[in-house]
Order: structure tokens, then sequence, then C-alpha cells
């Protein structure tokens, strides 16, 4: 009687093990093919580095404003924006190196868009800039919620999924 009674234990232990086994598999396959996605690594990682640049402004603050979180903290369009004309750039270089490689015969065309989308994406920068400048800023040198932070906010968010979109994410 003990004798099966430890056996229906150590059956039962070694069958919750395997489904245990099982379960961490299944869900170390759905890890790695959400890691592995043109979501994340062309939208959320430099998503995620933005609020990481937000995190890092807080907390890199004077002792004695640590605990005032500012709306310039929130302010990251600007960030958004020039962290999407680096990876574009970067997926631009690494597209013309491959096809280099590869003697593509028709890369001027691809380059020489890619370039135009680069300097439309700089200039819409400048002008957005611009326009903190000048209408972004109340009179106390406050970023204004509006036209200071939401507006560029959008601004860099819709930079960074056009390229995203654009590199084929």
């Amino acid at each position: 009687m003990y004798t099966n009674v430890c056996v229906e234990n150590r059956d039962n232990v070694l069958y919750k093990l395997l489904k245990i086994i099982i379960y961490v598999r299944r869900v170390k396959n759905e890890v790695e093919e959400f890691l592995t996605s043109p979501f994340f690594y062309n939208f959320l990682v430099p998503f995620l580095g933005t609020l990481f640049i937000i995190f890092v402004k807080i907390v890199s603050k004077n002792d004695s404003d640590l605990r005032k979180i500012k709306r310039e903290d929130f302010a990251v369009g600007i960030d958004l924006a020039v962290v999407s004309i680096t990876y574009y750039a970067v997926e631009t270089a690494k597209t013309l190196s491959i096809s280099a490689k590869n003697n593509v015969e028709n890369i001027f065309h691809t380059v020489s868009m890619n370039v135009w989308i680069i300097l439309i994406l700089f200039i819409s920068l400048w002008i957005i800039s611009t326009f903190i400048r000048f209408w972004g800023w109340d009179e106390e040198k406050n970023l204004r919620y509006f036209w200071g932070i939401i507006i560029p906010n959008i601004y860099g968010t819709l930079c960074l999924i056009f390229v995203v979109m654009l590199i084929g994410g």
C-alpha cells in the first residue's frame, strides 16, 4: 500500500514537472517570436528607448529637484524624431552595403529616394523645432502643454511610425 502511494506521488510529481517544462518551452517560443518580430525591434525598441530618456531626465536632476517632475521631462517628441531619422539613415546605409555586396544594378533609385526621405524628415524636424521655439513656451519660460509637449510628441510618434512602415515593420 505504501509503495503504491509513493509511486503515485512520484508519477504525479513527474507529470506536473513535465507539464511545467512544456509550458516553459511554449512561453519561451512565444517570447522569442515576439522579440524577433519587426514590431519589437522597429517600433518598440525606439519607443522604450524614449521612455528610458524620460527616466534618465528625471533621475539625473539635482537632488533638490529630484522629486519635482516637470512637464519638460515628458517632451520627448524631438527625441523620437531624431531616433527615427537616425534609425532610417542606418537602415539606408545597411541596405546600400548589402546591395553593393550583391551587385544590385538599380540601387541608385532606392538610395536617392531614401536620401530624399531623410532630407524631408530633417526639414520637418527643423520646422517643428522652430514651431516649439516660437509658440511652445509661455511667459514664465515653461513649455506649454499643447504646443510645446503634445504636438511635438505626436510629431515624433508619427515620425517613428512612418519610418517603421518604410523599413517594413
